[in-house]
């Protein structure tokens, strides 16, 4: 079930929950210090979990979903967020990393 939830998420390009626009950009708390803080939250978590229970292939699932989230999700969101903020978006990428 979930594997089959996964490649319906991935073939539409979007959850099955209809979220409205945002109407601004919130730039401030811990989103001054990162632009993804829950992709940074959630990776520290599987870090934090793989090093508990000393798997190595446990140790890998952070990396993975790190790259995942880098290079497929993450550049979808912010070209989204380009077209709904436009240039106080671009400062606002130029101030503040990606990461932690």
């Amino acid at each position: 079930m979930i594997v089959g939830n996964t490649r319906d998420i991935l073939a539409k390009n979007k959850t099955t929950h209809k979220f409205d626009d945002p109407v601004h950009l919130v730039t401030e708390g811990v989103f001054s210090k990162t632009r993804n803080p829950m992709y940074s939250g959630m990776i520290l978590f599987l870090l934090g979990f793989s090093l508990i229970f000393g798997n190595i292939f446990g140790m890998l699932t952070p990396l993975f979903f790190a790259a995942i989230v880098n290079f497929i999700f993450i550049p979808i969101e912010e070209k989204k967020l380009e077209y709904l903020f436009g240039n106080a978006y671009f400062k606002y990428k130029n101030k503040v990393g990606r990461w932690l």
